[in-house]
């Protein structure tokens, strides 16, 4: 069962009471869970790279508008290694991180997949120890920088809205898939996003070794059109997202799939008769 398949529950089909008290923390309940153990190792510390670029700002230049992203992130164009976050001179925040699973192959993610307990909310909390609080069909709750929020998400528009061509994994043969879409942050008191944040929050998948490496792309500030591909701009009322928003944002993102990768080889690596 793919981890997605796993959030069957809608947001808007509890109420708002079932989870205006969760925390990031364990219950003594979900401490008797399998997933506890993973959550115990707490999340993934980053690469020296990694952590350098949340240092500073990085130079906008490097950064670009989803209008542009096939021309940045297919064939011999695709900055692998571009992390860290900005403001553009629009005011939309840009944030890129990576995570190389090259070592992670396909039967390896599998056997997580199939073979990890569900546990309920403490899979999702042992994803991103700290930070993940609960998972529906159609949204998280996760301090995604800042305190436990609400992230409603939804797909983004198809490749080529997007500027792809329909022969992408032709004409870039590393190309395996993007997942991710368009989402909302709200308050978690704001579930009808009243006073909501836009983010489109991309994943670009390439082979590479075993496996494959991931490129996270992120805008904030604005969603992807659905019928037209281009950027539907949304900036907060004072006219730009703030610098600390995008750094914490781009920390997350590095954080959460790093985390991921080392359980799924912490998990392969306990298997029974190996």
């Amino acid at each position: 069962m793919k981890i997605i398949e796993r959030f069957t529950v809608s947001i808007d089909d509890v109420p708002e009471s079932d989870y205006l008290s969760l925390t990031t923390e364990p219950t003594e309940e979900e401490k008797k869970s399998y997933a506890y153990e993973i959550w115990k190792k707490g999340p993934v510390e980053l690469r020296p790279e990694q952590e350098a670029a949340l240092l500073k700002p990085m130079d906008p230049s490097r950064a670009f508008m989803p209008e542009d992203m096939a021309m940045h992130m297919m064939g011999p164009n695709v900055d692998l290694f571009l992390g860290g976050y900005c403001i553009l001179p629009n005011g939309i925040g840009f944030g890129a991180t990576w995570c190389d699973m090259s070592d992670i192959t396909d039967e390896m993610e599998a056997y997580f997949d199939d073979n990890t307990p569900n546990d309920g909310d403490m899979f999702y909390k042992a994803w991103y120890p700290g930070q993940h609080v609960r998972h529906y069909a159609n949204a998280a709750i996760e301090a995604v920088g800042r305190e436990p929020e609400i992230l409603r998400v939804s797909r983004a528009p198809e490749w080529t809205k997007m500027g792809f061509p329909e022969n992408v994994k032709e004409v870039d043969p590393n190309f395996l898939n993007i997942r991710g879409g368009n989402s909302q942050i709200m308050k978690i008191t704001d579930r009808e996003g009243k006073e909501h944040l836009d983010v489109t929050l991309l994943h670009f998948y390439r082979k590479m070794g075993k496996g494959k490496f991931i490129c996270s792309r992120f805008w904030m500030g604005l969603n992807i059109n659905r019928e037209t591909g281009k950027s539907d701009i949304s900036l907060p009322f004072f006219g730009a997202v703030r610098e600390d928003v995008a750094r914490g944002m781009a920390r997350h993102c590095f954080t959460e799939y790093a985390t991921n990768a080392r359980n799924i080889r912490d998990f392969w690596n306990a298997r029974p008769n190996q």
